[in-house]
């Protein structure tokens, strides 16, 4: 049972790895949007490189402490405007809406320290897409 919890495990860090986009400092000013899912990951408070975002939905998916609150607020890229997208624990996901397209970055603030990630991802089919029937 050890081996199978492990083997799980391995999957999802594998998994994340392959989606995970390392960010040293913001991301370009001329990446249309987010090209799929942007993750971060921390165990205290944390600010984002700025990163575009299209108006439009989108899902933020959280791996937060079981008894640890943790907030998650974006921001415009200036700082002035800002919403509460998540004050959750434990594990999930969330719907939110940017009016805006423009630079925006997030603040994550656990109540306490403990490891957590989340992934912000655009709602809706990809751009072009046709479906056949």
């Amino acid at each position: 049972m050890g081996f199978i919890a492990w083997r799980k495990i391995v999957r999802n860090e594998q998994a994340f790895s392959q989606i995970y986009r390392a960010v040293e400092g913001d991301l370009p000013e001329d990446e249309d949007d987010l090209g799929g899912v942007i993750a971060f990951a921390g165990e205290h408070e944390f600010e984002t490189a700025r990163f575009r975002l299209e108006a439009g939905e989108y899902r933020l998916r959280y791996w937060f402490p079981e008894h640890v609150m943790v907030k998650v607020e974006l921001f415009t890229a200036a700082g002035d405007d800002h919403e509460i997208i998540a004050l959750k624990k434990g594990e999930g996901e969330t719907a939110f809406t940017v009016e805006a397209a423009g630079r925006y970055f997030c603040s994550i603030e656990p109540a306490e320290d403990g490891e957590w990630e989340i992934e912000i991802s655009k709602l809706g089919l990809p751009s072009g897409y046709r479906p056949s029937y």
